[in-house]
């Protein structure tokens, strides 16, 4: 049988025989060479299906799926209307969805949707989402979603989108809701929600001809954009206002106003590749002009700001920029009263990076002034020196060197901190109290490891302390202020000596204060030697020398070395008289026994 006979065959048998759950009409195709149908009622139902295992697995009631397995799982799916071949094929329980086209919907179980093309919709389990296209849809798991074009909104997950165009909207990335995306390839792989595109190229927010964002109700167009006003703008936005020449109106050419809620809105805000406003004063009288006239008069309790600038992103942005011609009476920026620079200022450089920076033609930088009197003034020298000077002295008196040095009053400081001047040079540390630690000098290795120096005023000590690793081990030079008295490793200095040591000395010479008493009056005729028998007496008694200190003397009152060195000379004098005396009672008995061996051998 023909198709068109098919056709009227089917028209006739759905008059006759309406459609109820008592019987269904099912056509099949027997001989796909020779177009023979043959019609049977089904039991089941009530549906129209047309084409092999079309509706096969059917339980539901309304459905008409013409094309071979279109509808062929669907179980208890309700009023659904597939056309194609595999139209809807895996549908199961989806209700009132209306697919065309080869494969349109399959793998889909949603309800309400609208697919019309082949392979669309593919994939989607959504609901409520109407998809025209080749292949549009596919991959798609959101909702009420409008997809149309080829390859529009494929793996679309989000909701409420609006996607027209050639693969518009498509991507694993495209994950977002209440989209609008309009033109070929326009808001592809978009993760975001609320997000306006027209585009007819694959770009991203930045470079398409026309973005927006509905959360933040913020709209961007990459292109010139020009606006004609014939009459009174309304009171949102007036754009471009003519009025009659010459008619001394100040109203403004262009009104940006947005006073919608107090505290919020800009007016106007210009980007320009090169230049974002140009304010010019083309006046030719005796009067003030003004390019721009920035006014700040509310009366709120915040920050208002009669202009504001503001410079972002990598490249070489400027926020403001003003030039003038050098002369006495020109000004790129006349400021009077205060002025706040939040960030970085540079003083004839650009761009700046640090907090000031100043470059100058020439090798001064800044002037200070009292009242209209230069006092001071920094220079950079040619060295690389940083000066400060006087400004009615030629030298610095403050001198910064590349690497560190530190020079005071003079130009080329040969160490960390060069003090110099032609009288006496004072370097002076000073408390404002009188008990505390005052002009405290440290000096200290990396681990806090060293040797402090400080005047102590409670005791008016001048100290020096030992430091290892932070803590203090002991303070190793006192000197008191009052007397001069020096106590070494102790601050228990002795009364009425100059210096006091807690240890051992080591030297190579002590040279002792002139002494008026040395001991050379023991050579002098009638020095009192005293006899050894009493010398004997006097160590048998007292076990020490006469006229030398007892042991017990010397560990309770110590050692006075000259004194000592003078008794102990006067011993090694006395001793020499001794043994003198003893030399001379040997040579005595040496003669008189070689008389006594003369006189011995006479005898014989």
């Amino acid at each position: 049988m023909k198709l068109s006979n098919l056709i009227k065959v089917l028209s006739l048998l759905v008059v006759a025989c309406p459609l109820t759950a008592q019987n269904t009409l099912k056509v099949r195709q027997n001989d796909t060479t020779s177009h023979h149908i043959m019609v049977e009622p089904l039991l089941t139902n009530s549906g129209a299906f047309f084409g092999e295992n079309a509706g096969k697995k059917n339980m539901g009631f309304g459905n008409s799926f013409f094309g071979y397995t279109a509808g062929e799982k669907n179980t208890s799916g309700i009023e659904n209307t597939f056309i194609g071949m595999g139209a809807g094929q895996s549908n199961r329980t989806g209700q009132y969805n209306t697919y065309t086209g080869k494969g349109a919907g399959n793998f889909s179980n949603g309800s309400r949707n609208v697919y019309m093309g082949v392979h669309s919709g593919q994939f989607s389990p959504g609901s409520d989402n109407v998809i025209l296209g080749y292949q549009a849809g596919i991959y798609g798991t959101g909702s009420r979603n409008i997809l149309m074009g080829v390859n529009a909104g494929q793996y679309t997950s989000g909701t409420d989108n609006v996607i027209l165009g050639y693969q518009a909207g498509s991507g694993s990335s495209a994950t977002g809701s209440r989209n609008v995306f309009i033109g070929k390839e326009a808001g592809m792989n978009e993760p975001g929600s609320n997000r306006l595109y027209i585009e007819n190229s694959n770009v991203d927010s930045t470079n398409a001809l026309l973005y927006g964002n509905f959360s933040t109700d913020y709209l961007r167009t990459k292109s010139r954009m020009e606006v004609y006003s014939h009459g009174t703008a309304t009171p949102a936005l007036s754009a471009i206002k003519a009025y009659n020449p010459g008619g001394f109106s100040d109203q403004p050419g262009i009104l940006g106003q947005n006073n919608i809620d107090d505290n919020w809105g800009v007016g106007v805000k210009g980007i320009g590749s090169y230049v974002g406003v140009v304010g010019s004063g083309t006046g030719t009288g005796g009067g003030s002009y003004f390019g721009v006239i920035a006014e700040s008069t509310s009366s709120n309790s915040g920050t208002n700001y009669g202009l504001y600038a503001n410079a972002s992103g990598s490249a070489n942005n400027v926020a403001l920029y003003a030039t003038a011609p050098l002369g006495a009476s020109n000004y790129a920026g006349y400021f009077e009263g205060r002025m706040y620079i939040g960030n970085i200022l540079g003083l004839g450089r650009a761009p700046a990076t640090f907090p000031l920076e100043i470059k100058s033609n020439s090798n001064n930088l800044m002037q200070f002034y009292n009242n209209n009197t230069a006092k001071w003034h920094i220079r950079l020298e040619n060295n690389g020196a940083l000066g400060f000077s006087e400004s009615s002295v030629a030298d610095n008196r403050l001198t910064f060197l590349p690497g560190g040095n530190i020079g005071m009053g003079i130009a080329l400081p040969t160490s960390n901190l060069h003090i110099y001047s032609p009288t006496e040079p004072t370097l002076k540390l000073q408390s404002d109290g009188t008990a505390e630690n005052s002009g405290r000098l440290s000096m200290r290795q990396s681990d806090n490891t060293g040797l402090d120096q400080y005047y102590d005023g409670a005791t008016d000590y001048f100290v020096m302390e030992s430091y290892t690793n932070g803590s203090s081990i002991g303070q190793r030079l006192i000197i008191n202020q009052a007397t001069g008295d020096m106590g070494i490793g102790t601050s228990d200095m002795a009364t009425g000596y100059k210096l006091s040591v807690n240890g051992l000395i080591a030297c190579v010479n002590i040279l002792m204060a002139p002494q008026a008493s040395w001991p050379d009056y023991v050579f002098e005729k009638g020095y009192d030697l005293m006899p050894l028998e009493k010398v004997q007496i006097h160590i048998d008694t007292h076990h020490h020398l006469p006229g030398i200190p007892s042991a017990a003397e010397i560990a309770k009152e110590g050692i006075d070395v000259g004194a000592m060195q003078t008794l102990m000379l006067q011993k090694i004098e006395e001793l020499t008289l001794y043994v003198i005396d003893l030399n001379n009672q040997m040579k005595e008995l040496r003669t008189e026994n070689v008389e006594l061996r003369s006189k011995v051998s006479g005898i014989r």
